[in-house]
């Protein structure tokens, strides 16, 4: 063999082996590829649910996750990235006994649950001698993305309260009439003779026959003619008890309801007329009537029932803890489910001054005009009172109004009520959240206003909060309040209490 062949086989031999080593390189790492590759695909709320591939939960419908061979599930490695990403791990708590603490993972002791991780805080440069004095909490761009943490701003608003009741529509009182003989007699013909019928002022319900009118006017007359006879002879003793006796016959003329027309006709042709006619005192509808013709009725006695239904009155029951938002003058607007979206309106003119003690309630009523009779008495409405929140109405809060009758709010959704607190959860950064207690005033819509705690321009959670309340256990910033059911005791922190 001559030295180019042997020369030409050492370096074929060399690349063989470096072919061979690079061979089993990729076939180790192949190797420890595969035993990170998928095991099995499973749903995170149905564990007993196990595929070869992915795709959806047959129960839920979610997606499935993987479950790798070396037992990292999808859930572990995700937590695992977040460690990585958050930081280092403080401690180890349970969700719902935050007392329990641990240095490493496992049970918790009460529940058997899971414990989750607390990681320490990241202090930017600045920020260490502001979380002395207020702690804070930070939530990952995940978490809140996952929550839906919403924030808004805390600002100037003009408010509005709507108070909602069922009211009854009803007479309005001073626009009844009742309708009486006036006279007792007989009632021979009826003008009105059926409930409902409406009927203009002055004219006729009834004529009643009256023996009683009859002899009246008589006297009268006769008074009339011995008058006029004294008058003539000259006797003043004579025309004094006559003058007497016809002021006294005319006076119970006109109680009977004969008009002075009538009685100046009676003067002038002397003539006695049996019947009375009784006519109507206001215009309006015949709502009750109780004559008929033929009737025998006394003096006094009820026939009819007259009233001016185009000006009516509106009843409702307010309740004690609304009262303060009620009086009168105020706008009401009232629906009713036989005119579907039409809208009447009217004002307070009235509240009771005794609160009902078996409702807790007190009668508020509004008037509004009829004119079209679309509103019947004893008809079910639909009531609105819209209340502005005014400086005026409401001198308690007078320091949380601005120059121009706007109130400092915030979103309702934002206050979290434990009881003895008011709390919200303020934006210093975004995704670093601090508690703060605050103090408001009566809810008005969706809007609390503020009256201490927070300043204009301030932004607070709306939605995500109970996430983010939840969390502040978790980290400790309210283990105080667990700890002292444990009977330890720590420094207080700014929060709240459950």
């Amino acid at each position: 063999m001559n030295t180019n062949t042997y020369f030409r086989y050492s370096l074929l031999l060399i690349g063989v082996v470096i072919l061979s080593l690079f061979f089993l390189s990729g076939c180790g790492e192949s190797g420890d590829q595969s035993e990170k590759e998928v095991a099995y695909w499973t749903c995170g709320m149905h564990p007993s649910v196990k595929l070869d591939e992915p795709g959806k939960c047959p129960i839920c419908n979610m997606d499935l996750v993987p479950v790798y061979e070396e037992g990292e599930n999808h859930a572990e490695h995700e937590e695992r990235v977040e460690q990585e990403t958050e930081g280092e791990i403080d401690y180890w708590t349970c969700g719902m006994h935050p007392s329990v603490r641990s240095d490493e993972p496992g049970k918790c002791p009460i529940c058997n649950m899971d414990l989750v991780p607390v990681y320490k805080e990241k202090h930017e440069h600045g920020a260490e001698e502001r979380e002395e004095e207020t702690p804070t909490l930070k939530v990952s761009l995940r978490a809140r993305q996952l929550a839906g943490v919403e924030v808004a701003e805390v600002a100037y608003r003009h408010l509005h309260k709507q108070i909602r009741t069922v009211g009854q529509i009803a007479y309005d009182e001073r626009r009844i009439s009742r309708v009486a003989a006036w006279i007792p007699g007989r009632i021979d013909e009826l003008f009105i003779d059926f409930t409902g019928q409406k009927i203009r002022k002055g004219e006729p319900f009834a004529m009643i026959y009256s023996p009683e009118l009859v002899s009246t006017q008589k006297e009268y007359i006769l008074a009339l003619d011995a008058l006029e006879r004294a008058q003539k002879e000259g006797g003043s003793t004579a025309t004094k008890i006559n003058e007497s006796m016809i002021a006294s016959t005319r006076q119970r003329l006109l109680l009977w309801g004969i008009s002075e027309k009538e009685i100046r006709r009676l003067e002038k042709e002397r003539k006695v007329r049996e019947h009375i006619t009784i006519t109507a005192p206001i215009g309006g509808t015949v709502v009750e009537k109780t004559a008929l013709e033929g009737q025998y009725v006394k003096e006094g006695q009820h026939l009819y029932t007259v009233a001016d239904l185009s000006h009516l009155w509106m009843l409702a029951d307010v309740y004690e803890y609304e009262m303060g938002w009620i009086e009168t003058g105020q706008k009401v607007t009232m629906t009713s489910s036989p005119f579907p979206g039409e809208i009447f309106e009217g004002r307070i003119t009235f509240v009771d001054p005794v609160l009902h003690a078996q409702t807790r309630s007190v009668k508020v009523r509004a008037e509004l005009d009829n004119p079209h009779g679309r509103l019947k008495p004893g008809m079910f409405v639909d009531v609105v009172f819209d209340v502005h929140l005014d400086e005026d109405r409401f001198q308690g809060m007078a320091a949380a109004f601005n120059e121009h009758g706007a109130l400092l709010s915030i979103p309702a959704s934002a206050a979290l009520q434990t009881g003895e607190r008011i709390v919200v959860y303020q934006e210093l950064e975004e995704g670093e959240y601090v508690g703060r207690q605050i103090e408001i005033g009566p809810r008005a819509g969706d809007y609390y206003p503020v009256l201490a705690g927070l300043k204009a321009g301030d932004r607070v959670v709306v939605r995500g909060n109970f996430l983010i309340d939840s969390q502040t256990q978790l980290t400790g910033l309210e283990s105080a309040v667990y700890d002292a059911a444990l009977g330890e005791k720590k420094a207080q922190v700014p929060g709240h209490r459950h």
